[in-house]
Order: structure tokens, then C-alpha cells, then sequence
């Protein structure tokens, strides 16, 4: 009974992790819009973009996350842009963790 008691803590801890943690949805989104802002990072920059439908999404580019980075560079405010990565819904805001930023003149 003695060897039970000493791993309890361990085991509930365990326990609130699994049962506790609300996982947020990760999916893989392709999108093409127009640059309405950016914000200057350590590492890149976070773009909001404007979908033809009217949807805002935070692109965060940066060289570590692409996966070939030499398809980093900057944008402008209005220049329309084409990236995919991946989504995360938070309750403000839809970001996505960009991974692949197309050149100007692709589809």
C-alpha cells in the first residue's frame, strides 16, 4: 500500500493533464490575400491579411518556419500574398504559423 501511495501525486497530476488541458485545432490552410498590416517581430514579421471573402487571418513568417527559407522576404502593406501553414483558432484571432510563402507571380 505504501509503494501506491508514493506515485498518487505523479498519477493526478497525470490525470488533470489529460482530462484538463483543452488542445487547440491545428489544420494545414492554404491562402491568398491582401496585406492590410504588419508587425515587426524578432524573427520575422506577423502580416493580417484580408481573404476576397472578407476573412482576417495573422500570418507569422519568419525563416525558421519555412521550410525552404529562402522563400523568406518582406511584404507591404497591400501587396497581395499567397502562403500555407499551419491554422490555430484562438477567440480572437485566426493564426497561421506560415510554411510555405509563395513567390508573387504562383499559384
Amino acid at each position: 500500500m505504501k509503494r501506491i501511495s508514493n506515485y498518487m501525486p505523479a498519477l493526478f497530476l497525470l490525470i488533470m493533464l489529460a482530462f484538463g488541458c483543452k488542445q487547440k485545432s491545428v489544420k494545414e490552410t492554404f491562402i491568398q490575400g491582401i496585406v492590410q498590416n504588419i508587425e515587426n517581430g524578432k524573427d520575422g514579421y506577423t502580416a493580417e491579411i484580408v481573404t476576397s471573402k472578407g476573412d482576417t487571418y495573422y500570418a507569422t513568417i519568419s525563416i525558421p518556419n519555412l521550410k525552404d527559407p529562402k522563400q523568406y522576404r518582406s511584404v507591404a502593406k497591400g501587396d497581395i500574398i499567397k502562403f500555407e501553414g499551419d491554422t490555430i483558432k484562438t477567440a480572437e484571432r485566426t493564426i497561421i504559423k506560415v510554411e510555405k510563402l509563395y513567390a508573387p507571380d504562383t499559384e
